[in-house]
């Protein structure tokens, strides 16, 4: 089946939960079509079918001025192409050009940019929602982010929803006034690679944070929470992934005393299997999530998981996971110390993680992503 997704994800997105997703729906059908020319996206520049064929995002800054770099250069260019037909092929441009061709046999939107639906006319498709966070924490967003007001149209305009989770499905229809037969949960997968750490210095004894860290993440409260504990514990130290660290939160550090215990290490996908792996545990302390890839990644791995009973983790978790209240620090404080000194539990914890893993894979979104495909086409 011919499936059409489009640029959005994979030019926003250098690496993440959503890009992944779609490329993994991606590589296991060699019908589907990309509208991609520009991106940096790891998880798709790597797939044989584009690695060839895929510009750097900054492409045609690099070009500008006969390829000379020097400070300032990408403000220049945000001016030059603004003049009347000088503005560059977009990715944008070229997803255009291929919903007007209409070689495919459904689209899917990889995000809520409603673009597309001038275009596309009364054929049918699929949006997947893997949230509502611009809805339950708009505080966390600028007044002016359209996410919100473009996801619901679309939501309100697909043939179906698909849903990362049954939370998810139960806050769309609070938002939404929808059917609720128009959507679909299918769960998402892990696919970490076992690879070299070759040049990433960890140290032996280490709590394990990955992704992002603003807001609803609850990163901040997690951070001052365990300060005691890791200067109580000389070799103890918290490993984040992720973006590099800001002045805030390296201000944050200082002030509680653990500047020099906690770590930030950049993971290539090769290395992500063996920092989970040597992990004493993973912590994943958000307020709300969509699904949460890495609590599969923490279980792929044997890493013990420690999670916020909140949103959808008790559903994709289960009993393979410790949890606490993510606005209790105590309670965080207690579950975390009995988790790093208990070794019984970690092995409790690993293989009953490894179990529910077994519920969880790519190729089981893939089948269940193609079932409600032929559903509506």
């Amino acid at each position: 089946m011919k499936i059409l997704y489009d640029h959005q994800v994979f030019e926003e997105q250098e690496f993440g939960g959503i890009s992944r997703y779609f490329s993994e729906l991606i590589r296991r059908n060699p019908e589907a079509r990309l509208c991609l020319e520009y991106s940096d996206n790891i998880h798709i520049r790597d797939h044989p079918r584009f690695e060839k064929e895929l510009r750097a995002k900054d492409f045609h800054v690099d070009r500008f001025l006969g390829g000379i770099r020097f400070r300032g250069k990408n403000r220049i260019y945000s001016y030059y192409k603004r003049i009347p037909g000088l503005r560059p092929r977009s990715n944008k441009d070229a997803s255009v050009e291929a919903l007007k061709r209409g070689d495919f046999d459904l689209f899917h939107p990889t995000y809520y940019d409603p673009y597309f639906l001038d275009v596309l006319g009364n054929r049918p498709f699929v949006v997947t929602i893997y949230d509502m966070i611009h809805e339950k924490f708009p505080e966390n967003f600028w007044s002016e982010d359209p996410t919100g007001e473009r996801k619901k149209r679309v939501a309100l305009e697909a043939a179906l929803i698909i849903a990362i989770s049954e939370n998810t499905k139960k806050d769309i229809l609070s938002a939404y006034e929808i059917d609720p037969g128009k959507i679909r949960v299918i769960y998402l997968g892990s696919s970490l690679r076992k690879g070299a750490i070759e040049g990433i210095d960890l140290p032996d004894n280490y709590i394990l944070f990955t992704g992002m860290r603003h807001g609803h993440k609850n990163f901040g409260f997690f951070a001052a929470t365990i300060a005691e504990l890791l200067i109580a514990k000389p070799d103890l130290y918290l490993v984040c992934t992720g973006p590099q660290f800001s002045r805030e939160e390296a201000a944050l550090f200082s002030n509680l005393g653990i500047a020099k215990k906690v770590l930030h290490r950049f993971a290539p996908e090769a290395a992500l299997y063996s920092i989970y792996s040597r992990a004493r545990c993973f912590v994943f302390p958000s307020y709300y999530e969509g699904f949460g890839i890495p609590i599969l990644e923490a279980f792929e791995a044997g890493c013990p998981v420690l999670l916020a009973r909140a949103s959808c983790f008790p559903e994709i978790a289960g009993d393979a996971a410790l949890y606490f209240d993510p606005r209790e620090g105590q309670e965080l404080l207690d579950s975390l110390s009995e988790l790093l000194k208990s070794e019984s539990l970690r092995g409790e914890l690993i293989a009953k993680g490894r179990k529910r893993l077994r519920d969880f894979s790519w190729d089981l979104t893939y089948s269940r992503t193609m079932d409600c495909y032929r559903e509506i086409s």
